[in-house]
Parts: structure tokens; sequence; C-alpha cells
């Protein structure tokens, strides 16, 4: 610690103000300059006055600097000093600590007790307000519970030098210890006194990318939780033993700074696995894994004594499980730890003990805090709470993150955006299976030779390895490889009602099929009422390959392509009934129509036909907010069905529209009818722009709850409208003006909410390329006028941030027209844009 800063120092440490200035500031105040010597640092920020309140802008940031210093190391905020050259003006306001405390408490449920004193400078008139914000004890790091002004919840933030940001992956180690001694942890001295038995990493990649959520929950358990074991579940490739090797590796570096709510402090860390194969990314082969330690539960309990250093391997062998467990007792009543167990399920798989509650009794019955980690491909049975799923790399952050240190170490270059959305889905983020396409990047010449071949033969070991095992796993006298065979053949997502119609089973067995084949060839998504199930996009070859030998192959193909006939032989009393129903309907007879329907045995099999289902759900569409629940329910069941009209569409469309709880279902319903492959046209321009009018409802909903989402919808809004005219700026019948009037919406309030800060309706405007196609020029211009109504135009101190951002999007739309083709409406905007900055340039003073 600097000398100057030592007053600062021992007030963080006692939690208390000192009576005079000169015990506080000592050396960093310059008697003969009149002026602080020390600049911002960990534990010091000076600010030229004090908020008088808190709820937004100065205060709101005040509040998220005094977080920032108490997760950190505790900290001096200084009111009253100008932070450019730390020349002290004196009090305009004060602050008002117990307000500032209530503020607090409220947005994050910590009770911290901040002190204020006032203080004359030594020989010096002027008066400063100093704030002392406590330095986190051994208590969870405190972030927000709450959506704070422009800070979202959930948010941690750390004190780094002289600024405040958002912690990441890399903080937690220094979040979750002992944070007293400041110049120790800033010049690296952790003192690793610890113990630890770590082998070398099992991850291929040189680099660890993100994962920050997960290190964060571990973190949290180890250091505050109750329960002595955690289990780390996910698919094959997903990364849970590089996690858990990370996490125990950080542990272990930290070492004794690591402290416990009981006193206790850290002993050791040893990392065992069970992993009988690996893949290698670099030859696209399975080949055993070299580092594996037990393949019982006997061997486990050595490989935990000899690499803890309770006992030597001579001592451990011949040991029988009864004496094992004693001489893990003696550790555990000895030393506090952490033991990570990798793959586990490497045991269970073969039908051995796998040790988990005897260790998990000698842990409990201990005197020390020894705290367990597995790894496992499955979900523990018996210990769901004590759980945590390792999901596929987070798509904003982690996955392009990870793509690049791929690109790096296998010395190729990173792939284009296009590519990029395939690989997603060729790989489902799994970091294995992206090794395994960049690494077939280096000997293809290009990633859509690479993605072709990983989607033919070349992906075959990596798949084997993500599935081969849990495909064999899989209950002989179960139907689980039936339903994996009926979904390759939909190659959609279905409901449960429809995949239980195709392969006519009972419930029972159904469910109990898609609860074995789930955590690993299955993905899910939330469609209205109805879970849709669809085979993992990895999976696909993989189950192609062992479904096609199948003896009931044939049978479960048949009964697919009957379900996915383009147009169903209805039999006589379906088609007389459609008939007289699309005659109600047409001549607006709602009544009639739910009358002919509501009177029929519900087991009548004609009704459920997919037709009168979707002209019933018309009928009910028309009746008004009583019976729009019931229209949604018949227009899933003509859904489900595979049926689709556009009358249909509109009816869904208008219910949901008009939904108490927002447009959200309706977006749905415009995604349902664009993703129709033979929608003809006009249709799809039409529901182009219904999906812009729900996407500027869902950005004015947003404007007072959250930033991001407001300017994510109204981007989206404009997106849908100017796809619209493009797709109809060829049709007679839909009328132009009326599209590029409900533009204006949208756009005028986009720009109306941005305020002086255009960046995001110029990142919006660079965004459009990546549709492949040009701007409709209607659209261009109409862009253009939205764009000079901005503020930011007209105000001189954002001109030459404005000038590098006209700059940035003029330089790319000039290489998408360069790259392809001579697109108009682009070319408009970007020469327009061009002028612009000309003018603005011959403006400047």
């Amino acid at each position: 610690m600097r000398e100057e800063l030592s007053g600062i120092a021992s007030a963080i440490d006692v939690r208390a103000l000192p009576d005079t200035a000169e015990k506080l500031f000592g050396t960093m105040w310059d008697h003969r300059g009149q002026i602080f010597v020390s600049q911002e640092t960990y534990i010091l920020d000076f600010k030229d006055r004090a908020p008088t309140q808190f709820g937004n802008g100065f205060g709101a940031a005040i509040v998220r600097l005094a977080l920032a210093f108490h997760n950190t190391y505790g900290g001096i905020i200084v009111f009253g000093v100008r932070d450019e050259d730390f020349a002290p003006i004196g009090l305009t306001s004060t602050l008002d600590v117990e307000a500032f405390n209530d503020v607090i408490t409220e947005v994050t449920g910590a009770k911290i007790e901040c002190l204020s004193r006032e203080y004359r400078l030594p020989d010096n008139d002027c008066r400063v307000q100093v704030l002392l914000v406590p330095r986190r004890g051994v208590v969870k790091p405190v972030r927000l519970l709450r959506s704070f002004d422009k800070y979202q919840a959930n948010t941690l933030w750390v004190r780094d030098r002289h600024a405040v940001r958002e912690a990441t992956e890399q903080d937690l180690s220094m979040l979750y210890s002992d944070r007293r001694d400041l110049s120790r942890n800033l010049i690296g001295d952790l003192q690793r006194s610890v113990h630890e038995s770590l082998p070398p990493s099992p991850a291929t990649m040189e680099e660890f990318i993100g994962r920050k959520d997960l290190l964060d929950e571990l973190w949290s358990w180890f250091v505050f939780g109750s329960k002595a074991r955690l289990y780390l579940h996910g698919e094959g490739g997903s990364g849970k033993s590089t996690l858990a090797y990370e996490f125990s590796r950080m542990v272990a570096e930290r070492g004794s700074q690591i402290g416990f709510g009981n006193g206790e402090k850290l002993d050791y860390v040893i990392f065992v696995s069970g992993k009988e194969t690996e893949l290698n990314p670099y030859s696209a082969t399975e080949q055993p894994f070299a580092l594996r330690q037990f393949d019982n539960a006997e061997t486990q309990f050595q490989a935990i004594l000899v690499d803890s250093g309770m006992r030597s391997k001579e001592e451990v062998r011949g040991l029988d499980e009864e004496q094992l467990l004693a001489a893990l007792t003696e550790l555990f009543a000895t030393y506090s730890g952490l033991i990570v167990i990798d793959d586990v399920d490497a045991l269970s798989r073969r039908g051995k003990d796998t040790g988990e509650e005897s260790l998990l009794m000698t842990c409990l019955t201990a005197g020390k805090r020894t705290r367990v980690l597995y790894t496992r491909r499955y979900p523990p049975t018996s210990a769901l709470n004590s759980s945590v799923k390792v999901p596929e790399l987070e798509a904003s952050r982690e996955f392009p993150q990870f793509i690049e240190a791929c690109a790096r170490q296998f010395s190729v270059e990173a792939p284009a955006s296009l590519t990029t959305k395939r690989l997603a889905e060729a790989t489902s983020r799994l970091p294995l299976l992206i090794e395994t396409v960049i690494g077939l990047r280096k000997v293809c010449g290009s990633y859509e030779r690479a993605l072709d071949q990983f989607d033919a033969k070349g992906g075959d070991a990596a798949r084997r390895y993500l599935y081969q095992r849990e495909y064999d796993r899989l209950e002989g006298a179960g139907q689980s490889r039936e339903v994996l065979t009926a979904l390759l053949l939909l190659d959609e997502a279905v409901s449960f009602p429809v995949l239980k119609q195709i392969l006519g089973m009972e419930d029972s067995i159904v469910r109990d099929a898609i609860s074995e084949c789930g955590s690993i060839f299955l993905s899910t998504s939330e469609d209205k009422l109805e879970t849709q199930y669809q085979l993992a996009t990895p999976a696909k070859p993989f189950i192609a390959g062992v479904s096609a030998g199948l003896k009931w192959f044939g049978v479960i193909k048949r009964r697919v392509e009957l379900f996915i006939a383009e147009n169903p032989a209805f039999t006589p009393e379906e088609a007389a009934l459609i008939v007289q129903l699309d005659r109600l309907v047409r001549q607006r007879e709602y009544d009639e129509v739910i009358s002919i329907y509501e009177t029929r045995d519900k087991r009548d099999p004609v009704i459920a036909n997919q037709k009168v289902q979707a002209l019933v759900g018309q009928a009910y569409a028309n009746m008004g907010p009583d019976c729009r629940a019931k229209a949604r329910e018949c227009f899933n069941a003509a859904k489900e069905l595979q049926y689709f009209d556009i009358f249909m569409a509109r009816g869904w469309f208008h219910v949901e529209s008009y939904a108490e709880y927002g447009n959200r279902q309706a977006i749905l319903v415009c995604d349902w009818v664009l993703g129709q492959k033979k929608l003809e046209t006009r249709y799809r321009a039409e529901f182009k722009s219904k999906l812009g009018s729900c996407y500027l409802e869902e950005a004015r909903r947003a404007k007072n709850i959250s930033q991001e989402k407001a300017v994510e919808y109204f981007a989206k809004s404009i997106d849908a409208y100017l796809s619209g005219l493009w797709i109809g700026r060829n049709i007679r019948e839909l009328k132009e003006d009326e599209t590029l009037r409900w533009l204006d919406a949208p756009l005028v309030g986009f720009i109306g909410y941005l305020r002086s800060d255009i960046e995001p309706f110029l990142a919006m405007i660079e965004g459009l390329t990546e549709r492949g196609h040009d701007i409709h020029m209607e659209g261009a211009k109409s862009l253009l006028k939205a764009l000079g109504r901005s503020q930011a135009l007209r105000e001189e101190r954002e001109r030459n941030r404005v000038v590098g951002l006209i700059r940035r999007t003029i330089g790319r739309l000039d290489q998408y027209v360069g790259k392809t083709g001579d697109f108009p409406g682009f070319r408009f905007i970007a020469d327009t844009l061009r002028a612009l900055l000309g003018d603005s340039l011959r403006r400047r003073p």
C-alpha cells in the first residue's frame, strides 16, 4: 500500500472516519500546492459534488460506485474535489448518508452502513464531504435485486484501479476470498500455501472462455453453501470437465486467502477423474483418456487419499472399502478441502458403485468443511436440488469468444457472420463440436466445406463420442429409440399429442421415452400451451445412422409420411361438414358455426379434423374477448396437425393481437406464418408488416423498463416493415404508401427515444445488410428522414462522436455494396450520409 493512502486504508480497516482531515489524508494532501497528490485508485475516488437524490443519473452512479467499493476492498469517496486535477472546489451540496444507505438496502437487500463526515482541509477554507464505504466481510458479494436506473438486475460490480466495471469470471476468485490485504492482492502474492494435486487440464483449448454465471454459482456454493456436494451435469462436449478443472485451479490459486464463515481456512484442492475416453479435435478421433485415475469406488477413494497427501500409494494398496472410508474420515476431520470427481457416471454406466453415498456420509459426519464437486452427463436422480446444468455456450458473448479462441489456436481465420449462424446450428454451440468443425476447417480449405464434411462423415467420431454411450443405455424394452426415429423423420418440432398420434402409443410410454431421451438427444421449446420436441441438431446424423437398420424403421416412416401428406383424404362426413362450415364462415354466421361444433360429441373424430378446427377457430375469433381462449385451442389443434391457411392465420393473429398479456403470442403467430415454405409473396409481405406492428408495441412497453429491450424491439419493428416493403415491391394489391406510413411510427419513436444517442440507430442500418438484399428506396428515404430529426445532429458536444459513427456506417455500407453489386437503396443511404458528414465537417469551428 502506498504510504500516502495509509490513512484511507486505516479508516476502511477500522470502519470509522478520524476526527481531523490530517489523520485521514496524511501526505496525500499537499499543503504548499493546496491540492491532493494521490490519484484515484482501488480505494479512493474524487467527485466535484455530492448527489442530492439517488434514483437516476449521477446519484445512481454513486450507488453503483459504492457497491463496487463494498464488493472489492472498501473505499472512500471525497466530494468537493475535481477528479480531473484533484483540486478542491468546496461543497455546493451535501449527501444525506441515511437516505443513501436506505437506497442501497432497497436495491440490494444488503444492510451496508456507509459513514459520512465533513472536513475543512488543512490551511484551506474549502470543506469536503467524505463517504466511507465499508469492505464486505465473509458474506456473498452484493448485486442489484432489480433494475435500477440504466443498470440491470443481478449486475455485480468491482472496483478496478480508478474505474467501476462489471465483474468478469477472472474477478470471482478475488470476490469470494479474503480482501483485507490490498497490497498482497494487487501484486499477486496470494500465499498459495494450500496443498494441491491437479493433473494437466483436460481441455484441448489453451484459453478458458466465459462461463461466468456457472463459476459464480460454484464459488457461492463452495464458500457459502451448506450442501456438501454438487453435481455439474450436461451432455457430452458441453465443457463440464473443463469448467470443473478451471474452478479447482482458481480455488487452488487463491489458496489460503479463501476463508469460510466458521473461520476455517482451505487446506487442499484435488481433482480425480474416471473418464474413459476423450475426443481429440485435432485428429477428430476418440482415444483413451490418459489421465484416468479410478475405475471403481475403492480406487476412487485411494486416489483421493493419495492426492490429498494423507496416505502414500503403498499405504492404500490392499485396503478394503471400510478401511479406506476410515482413512477418509480422518482426512475430513483434520483438513478442509475441495475434491473434484470428474465423470463419476463412468462407473454407473457399467453398473458399478460410484461411492457417492459413502463419501457424502463421511463428509457430513466430519469435523472440517469438505466439499465434493462431481461431473456427469445425466442429472442425479436423488439430488436434483444439488445439481447445476452446464448448457451450450451463451450465444451473444461466450459463443463468439470461443470461436475466436479456437481460430487462434488452429491458426485459421474466424468465420463470417452467416457461417457463424450455420456453425451454431450444426454444433448447438457445444464447445467440443465447435472445436471439431474449426479443426476440420484447417484441412478443408473453407468453413462451408468443413461444415459439409462435419454434417456428412467428418463429425462421426465426435457424434459417437457424444451419443453412442447414451444411445446404448436406452432401455431395451422401452420405446425411446422409436421416439428418436419418429423425430428424425419429422425433422421439425412437434408437441406431445402429435408424437403420441404418430406412434400410436399410450401416454405413459411416450412420456417415459421423452424423459429418458431428454437431456441428451432432444431440444425443447415452448409454443403456447404445449412443449415442442425435436432432435438436437448435432444428434440428427447420429440418429440417422443408427435408426436406418432397425426392423421397425419402415413402419414409422410410413406413419410419418401419412401425417405430413399435404392433401389428406377426408371422409365423406368430414368433407360435408367442412363445406357447411366454410359457407357459414364466409356468410359471417359465426353463432351457427359454433352451435354445430359445440352440439357434436367431443369424442366424434370428425370434429378433430384439422380444417374443421381451423374454421371453428375463425368463428370463435370473431365472437369477442370471451371466446379467444377457445379460438386459440382450435387454432393450436389445427396447427399441430400441420394445417395452414391464410384465413386461419389472420384470425389467430387477430386473437393474439388483442390478448391482455401483450403481443408476444402474436409475434409467434407471425413467425409461424412466415415459416410456411409455400407462403405466397403477398401474404409474406402482409405478415412482415403485422410483425412490425407487434414489435413496435413491445418497444413502447419496454421504454420505461429496459433500454436494451426497447432498442432491440424498435430495430426489429423497422426491419420487419422494411422487409414487408421489399417483399411486396412488385405486388399491385399491396398499398405501399400505407406500409410507409406504418414504418414512420417506429422510426420516429426510435429516434425520439434515443434522444442524442445516435449509435443504435446507425447500428440498426448496418444490420439491415445482413438480410442479403437491397433496401426499398422509399424505405431508405424514410430512414434518412427520421435520422435527420435526431438531437445528436444538432448538439455541438456530440459532433465528434456523431462524425465517427457516421464514418463507420458509411464504411460498412460501402463494403457491403462493393461486395454484392450495385444496390441502389444502400448506395443512396451511403451517399446521403457522406454528404451529411461533409456538411458537418464544414460547419466545424
